[in-house]
């Protein structure tokens, strides 16, 4: 359980937040933002989510970029995120799964059939994976109570 005061508001909301807020409300097809260093980009990300009750949505290029970003925002989110990733052991072999990712990849699906607003981390490769349908999803899907 973490304590204390989230790292962003020792530094203040970014000053690229308004603008990048304000294209995202907008429907702008295509937002691209260039020329931050380090972990900038988790900071202006963690401004973005806190004053905007969206999905979101970080597609990385590659599984190390997305482990980077969860490590940033980690630390300055209180909110929960989902890291979606691919279902294979290794890049290109497919005939490898990893049933720990595959479960991973099951929660995910399940999370966002369920919840409003989800922050979902991912990299290319794994959302190039085919993925279930909602309707089919829900009808595979067994509740358990006890």
């Amino acid at each position: 359980m973490k304590t204390g005061i989230p790292l962003i508001s020792y530094f203040g909301i970014p000053k690229q937040t308004i603008k990048l807020k304000s294209a995202l409300e907008n429907n702008k097809a295509k937002v691209q933002v260039h020329n931050l260093i380090g972990s900038s980009f988790a900071i202006t990300a963690t401004a973005i989510i806190n004053q905007s009750n969206n999905p979101h949505v970080f597609i990385f290029t590659d599984k190390e970029e997305a482990s980077y970003f969860i490590n940033d925002i980690e630390n300055l989110l209180d909110n929960e995120f989902l890291f979606f990733p691919s279902s294979y052991r290794r890049p290109y072999q497919i005939e490898e799964n990893d049933n720990s990712s595959i479960l991973l990849r099951s929660e995910v699906l399940n999370k966002i059939n369920h919840k409003n607003e989800p922050i979902i981390v991912t990299y290319s490769e794994a959302i190039s994976e085919k993925v279930i349908s909602r309707k089919e999803l829900k009808n595979q899907t067994i509740n358990l109570s006890k």
